[in-house]
């Protein structure tokens, strides 16, 4: 910062010169350092100790601390879109990929021959191994993304 333009204060009028001085002091160092928040905020950037609670501020509701470095920064990331989307083929196709799933989602009236009303099939498919506890966390996962009226079929 330039030493000409007077630096902006939130001390009052009547405050002490040492208060001054430190204000000034604590400014100019202050200055020096990068802000930091724009990167934590990000899943892509932001390090990994940091992402559980990145997920929480996120309102992730279904979180795997085992897993992998990747799902979990898919989880964070998706997680806004899915809650916004809620009760919609996109909800649901997040969902799944936030696990690392190729998800194809079909409506009731897509399918043959067609299916019950409010009814989704959803596949998914992976070349990773595949396990019970992948299969409940996407149970978890599409169930917190459909809607309280819809039917789910799941196949992977």
């Amino acid at each position: 910062m330039s030493d000409d333009k007077p630096r902006p204060s939130l001390l009052p009028a009547n405050s002490s010169p040492l208060e001054r001085a430190l204000d000034l002091g604590f400014g100019l160092l202050l200055d020096r350092i990068a802000p930091p928040f724009p990167a934590l905020m990000n899943p892509a950037e932001t390090p990994l100790a940091f992402l559980p609670y990145l997920g929480a501020d996120r309102g992730v509701s279904e979180w795997s601390s085992t897993a992998g470095e990747t799902e979990k920064r898919l989880t964070v990331e998706l997680a806004w879109p899915t809650a916004r989307q809620a009760g919609t083929r996109m909800a649901l196709e997040n969902a799944a990929k936030g696990l690392q799933l190729r998800p194809d989602v079909r409506a009731w009236y897509e399918q043959t021959p067609p299916g019950p009303p409010y009814s989704f099939s959803v596949r998914a498919f992976t070349e990773q191994p595949y396990s019970e506890d992948i299969d409940a966390r996407l149970d978890r996962r599409l169930a917190d993304a459909k809607s309280e009226r819809d039917t789910l079929t799941i196949s992977v």
